[in-house]
């Protein structure tokens, strides 16, 4: 049913129309993916769907960085299936925060590169809706 109205009106249609934001697309289907697999891991606790999980995430973090809060996500799944919170919980999520902080400085480092983000040492900042306001 969700796909019909989709098809009848999609809310994000770049990522339909456009080729350059197939990185939506991608990230979203290795993102719910992952979900997926780690769901089954809680439900069989096998470490094989551990992995299972991990891959897909490392694919939807390559696709678009957006992907970095997956290991929360993890966290908030666990909460809500009341699964307690311990050392196992967070050690089996160890690998999933490594790729995040990766694909995160990765994402940070390629920003800076082209010019979207300042350099902090510099002293240089862009002229966002807040600096007329600081300036007085």
């Amino acid at each position: 049913m969700t796909a019909l109205f989709f098809g009848i009106h999609p809310m994000h249609v770049e990522s339909v129309a456009w080729i350059s934001e197939r990185k939506d697309v991608l990230y979203a289907f290795f993102y719910l993916l992952a979900l997926l697999a780690y769901l089954r891991y809680l439900d069989e606790r096998r470490w094989l769907w551990l992995l299972a999980a991990w891959i897909p995430f490392v694919l939807s973090a390559a696709s678009k960085p957006a992907a970095v809060v997956l290991p929360l996500t993890l966290f908030a799944v666990d909460y809500f299936r009341k699964r307690a919170f311990g050392v196992r919980s967070v050690i089996e999520k160890v690998p999933f925060f490594a790729v995040s902080v990766a694909a995160g400085l990765l994402a940070l480092k390629a920003q800076q590169e082209v010019g979207a983000v300042a350099d902090p040492r510099s002293g240089a900042h862009s002229r966002g809706f807040y600096s007329p306001l600081l300036e007085r």
